[in-house]
């Protein structure tokens, strides 16, 4: 048996010159990986990872601007000493004249909060329980009682009554603030 080095040394031309133009192209190959990545690729990321960050900026910024609207909205409607006045005596369950004026004397209150653009889908009043007392725009739904959404809140402790949360209910976002005055005094 001959030893192995000494067939390595009887390698054909065409072997040499084959073996030759393969690591040649290994290492051409490798330098055009290391350039592709360099030049190419980590710029690219780098301007999708600042696009992308400013994509959510702006959707954060868009998303904060409804947000504070919404929550003026809401504490224009506060501002009326009517609302508290109407939900003190207690509004009427059963159908007639002072239950009628108690729904649009509300229904004036919302039209003033939401002014001349309609940027909502709808504004609700309920009462402490979470019943619905008065829809401005009235559309059907998902927003008929709120009653499930309290007693949740009030056993894992999610929402204390004060401030306000947003809720997602199936695709809508729902902006739910307590009606209380100044004192605290809740009122729906």
């Amino acid at each position: 048996m001959k030893p192995f080095f000494l067939r390595r040394s009887q390698l054909s031309l065409q072997n040499k010159v084959f073996l030759t133009f393969v690591a040649l192209l290994l290492f051409i190959l490798g330098c055009f990986i290391v350039y592709v990545n360099l030049v190419v690729i980590k710029p690219l990321k780098e301007k999708t990872v600042e696009a992308k960050l400013a994509a959510v900026t702006k959707v954060s910024q868009q998303l904060d601007d409804y947000v504070d609207s919404q929550n003026q909205m809401s504490q224009r409607i506060l501002s009326s000493k009517d609302v508290f006045t109407i939900l003190e005596r207690g509004y009427q369950t059963d159908a007639n004249l002072e239950r009628l004026n108690q729904s649009r004397r509300l229904k004036d209150l919302m039209f003033q909060a939401i002014g001349p653009r309609m940027n909502i889908k709808d504004m609700v009043i309920y009462d402490k329980a979470g019943r619905k007392i008065v829809s401005y725009i009235g559309l059907q739904g998902d927003a008929a009682s709120i009653e499930g959404y309290l007693k949740k809140s009030l056993i894992d402790g999610s929402w204390s009554g004060s401030g306000y949360v947003l809720e997602r209910q199936g695709g809508a976002v729902s902006f739910i603030r307590s009606i209380n005055n100044q004192n605290g005094t809740v009122f729906g």
